[in-house]
């Protein structure tokens, strides 16, 4: 479902501008439409080594920054569960897959979204708590924090990282249980 990249990718920029903040570069890879949609708009670049990353934005607080980073997954997993829902229902195989490549958008940014959106109030409360060096650990991809958490160094570090990732998958479990799921809820047998 190339389509789904530039669309996810739009919900992060339109979310930091909706929230105050500025976007000064969403990279595109050619493959999902980078290059038509930098002839519309100006802070698309085609490019990146990803399909598509937010790469140039600053966000106005933490509520903006974690309202930009959850965005794309708040819309597009209702939505697709809803699909998908629809689809069971009408026996339509197309538009369950449809759907559910919507809908299953959090467990694929498991390392990516997920990871940086609890990495937002977990490292600023650690930051609070004394280790401003935390804020480090604010990134979008597993490599980064790896990366991040080597430069930092020391055993709490990596236990943080880890505790990142079992919160970022606790938080794409949320939000689709939020969704309400891609199949149908069983029928309730009827009261006699």
């Amino acid at each position: 479902m190339w389509f789904l990249v530039p669309i996810h990718e739009l919900l992060h920029a339109i979310a930091c501008l909706m929230t105050g903040g500025s976007v000064s570069e969403l990279q595109i890879h050619p493959l999902f439409g980078g290059s038509q949609l930098a002839r519309w708009i100006p802070w698309v670049t085609a490019g990146g080594r990803e399909a598509g990353r937010l790469a140039g934005f600053r966000p106005v607080g933490d509520l903006g920054y974690l309202t930009t980073v959850l965005a794309p997954h708040l819309v597009l997993a209702p939505i697709g569960a809803w699909i998908c829902r629809r689809a069971v229902d009408r026996h339509n195989v197309l538009a369950f897959g449809l759907g559910a490549a919507a809908a299953l958008q959090p467990l694929a940014s498991l390392t990516g979204d997920m990871l940086e959106a609890v990495a937002i109030p977990v490292t600023r409360v650690v930051a609070w708590a004394g280790w401003p060096e935390a804020l480090d650990l604010r990134v979008d991809s597993l490599g980064r924090l790896a990366a991040a958490a080597t430069a930092l160094g020391g055993l709490a570090t990596w236990l943080l990282a880890a505790v990142l990732l079992i919160l970022g998958a606790l938080a794409a479990s949320a939000i689709l249980g939020f969704s309400g799921g891609v199949a149908p809820r069983p029928a309730q047998p009827a009261a006699t």
